[in-house]
């Protein structure tokens, strides 16, 4: 039977107070946003304003079925491209980078939850295709590569793989997806499986991966193989295509065109979040626009010069008439940044949700005042579900020292106080029971001496004696002390590590596949079942073994 548990996200420590008042809906914050994530309002978007824009739907399916084709499509997606094209469709959509083994955990959830509110859209009756918008582009290869490994009688271990993948050579400019794989990866997915335990379904996740991560592949085509392997039905895109930067073209004109309006557009966002109570995720340089240009393989960001543009960190330089002429003959060199993403994406596609993680949604904030360059609505910005996975042994020794889990979310102090209460233990005892007998002995000392002198001697002796193996026992007392602490330590140590692994919800730290290898397809189904979008609490499932073959 299938147990879970919701926490509020204001009884989880570190949330932003955007965060926390959006999932609240609270006036004070939907003023920064364009329609509310309520099920209403998203019908309304998806069913009336989305059908009075133009998109270019019948070269986005064929740039899909191209896609998707490379990462292995099946007729179940083909169907969803032909829905796509058509005049009355909506995309739902969510994104990340590709991250190698298909990065956090959190990746799975937001496309999950938008599967689930696609499928809940299409019940009503209103087409709607979830896609899963891969950040090709991103050039932080370190972040991309950097896995977090859980290991049964030690810390978690944060691996850096980029130097064995790569050579380690250090920074670079260079789009993370378009990096090609060699044969080092073999070496990578043999040492993560290593650090795997064995278990029922670790042969089919190194089926997975050996499909999925080869050499001469990029890591877009292996992070989009992989999810594909993980999550059939989800259709993939990858805004790096040529053809796609074409059909992107204006945005990136506008742009430039309009690079000093929108700094100020942006500027006097920021000051309005600020003086409501909320944080700025990116910061905004002044006239800058929001691009970055490819020029020998990097992507750099543009910015304003004195009587033109230039990129950062380097000697190119372009006059206005240059670049704009750049994005009509070469679109492919250009590049959004985190705050023109979106209006990328919501230009190209029919939009009525972008399922976004809480940075995401602080994002967003900002850069809805640009919708209005684009002539497009905002979508509605829906929060992923978020999930903490607990196995049997997990959930047994929790219940075992009467704890829960919002007490690892209060850290290792509540966890002590809960799961080791103090109590009287052997060791008081005896520090009890030997300043009783010193005080004994001593008036027995005293009253023998007044019988015979010579018993005097004897019987301080003999108290010496007493005391010196009651101290001897006091010492083995407090070696077990010690040692049951440590053990209780530990175990602590142990399940702290696995429900906030190095201090953070565990979606943000682990990948799916070490629980994928215990449960098998089992789990998938599971998660599908728990991913319920109108859910904007976190939500804690208690997993189970698989049963023997």
């Amino acid at each position: 039977m299938d147990r879970s548990t919701d926490i509020p996200y204001r009884r989880i420590p570190g949330q932003s107070p955007l965060f926390l008042d959006y999932l609240d809906l609270a006036p004070a914050v939907l003023r920064f946003y364009g329609t509310p994530p309520s099920k209403q309002k998203l019908e309304d978007l998806a069913g009336n304003q989305l059908s009075k824009k133009t998109f270019p739907r019948n070269e986005l399916a064929r740039i899909l079925a191209r896609q998707n084709a490379l990462y292995g499509a099946g007729a179940d997606l083909q169907e969803q491209i032909a829905e796509m094209a058509r005049p009355d469709s909506v995309a739902v959509v969510t994104g990340q980078q590709v991250g190698l083994f298909g990065g956090p955990l959190y990746t799975v959830y937001k496309a999950l939850t938008a599967m689930a509110l696609a499928a809940e859209l299409r019940e009503r009756g209103i087409r709607a295709v979830p896609v899963f918008w891969m950040e090709t582009e991103d050039h932080d290869l370190a972040e991309a590569t950097r896995l977090t490994r859980l290991r049964s009688d030690a810390p978690p271990e944060t691996m850096e793989y980029n130097e064995a993948l790569f050579g380690g050579a250090g920074p670079s400019r260079q789009p993370v997806g378009q990096r090609i794989l060699s044969f080092r990866i073999h070496k990578v997915t043999t040492d993560y499986l290593d650090s795997i335990p064995e278990s029922p379904f670790r042969g089919a996740v190194r089926g997975f991966l050996e499909q999925a991560y080869t050499p001469g592949v990029t890591m877009t085509q292996a992070f989009a193989r992989l999810l594909r392997l993980l999550l059939p039905g989800l259709l993939l895109f990858d805004p790096g295509d040529p053809e796609a930067k074409r059909l992107a073209a204006p945005v990136f004109r506008r742009a430039l065109q309009d690079a000093g309006p929108i700094s100020a557009a942006m500027r006097e966002r920021s000051r309005d979040l600020v003086d409501a109570g909320y944080h700025v995720q990116a910061r905004i340089r002044e006239n800058a626009p929001l691009l970055f240009c490819f020029r020998d393989g990097k992507r750099l960001a543009v910015e304003r010069r004195p009587g033109g543009f230039g990129l950062r960190g380097s000697a190119h330089a372009f006059t206005p008439a240059d670049l704009l002429r750049l994005t009509e003959n070469a679109p492919e060199q250009f590049s959004p940044n985190v705050l023109l993403r979106p209006l990328v994406q919501d230009f190209l596609f029919p939009t009525a949700a972008y399922v976004a993680g809480p940075s995401e949604i602080a994002y967003f904030a900002q850069v809805s005042p640009l919708y209005s360059l684009i002539d497009r609505p905002m979508p509605v910005i829906w929060p992923r579900n978020g999930f903490t996975l607990l196995e049997p042994e997990l959930t047994a020794e929790l219940e075992r020292r009467g704890l829960v889990f919002e007490d690892c979310l209060a850290g290792r102090e509540r966890m002590w106080e809960k799961g080791a209460p103090e109590s009287p233990t052997e060791l008081e005892s005896l520090e009890r029971l030997e300043r009783r007998l010193d005080c004994a002995l001593e008036e027995i000392g005293a009253e023998i001496g007044t019988i015979e002198a010579g018993l005097t001697r004897a019987a301080a002796k003999a108290r010496s004696k007493i005391l010196h193996n009651l101290a001897r026992l006091r010492a083995a007392s407090l070696r077990r002390a010690e040692e049951r602490r440590a053990y209780v330590q530990s175990s602590l140590d142990r399940m702290l590590a696995r429900c906030r692994p190095n201090g953070k919800l565990q979606e943000r730290e682990l990948g799916i596949l070490p629980y994928l290898a215990r449960c098998g397809p089992a789990l998938i189904d599971r998660l599908r079942r728990e991913t319920r979008p109108e859910n904007f609490a976190h939500r804690v499932l208690h997993l189970e073994d698989p049963p023997p073959a």
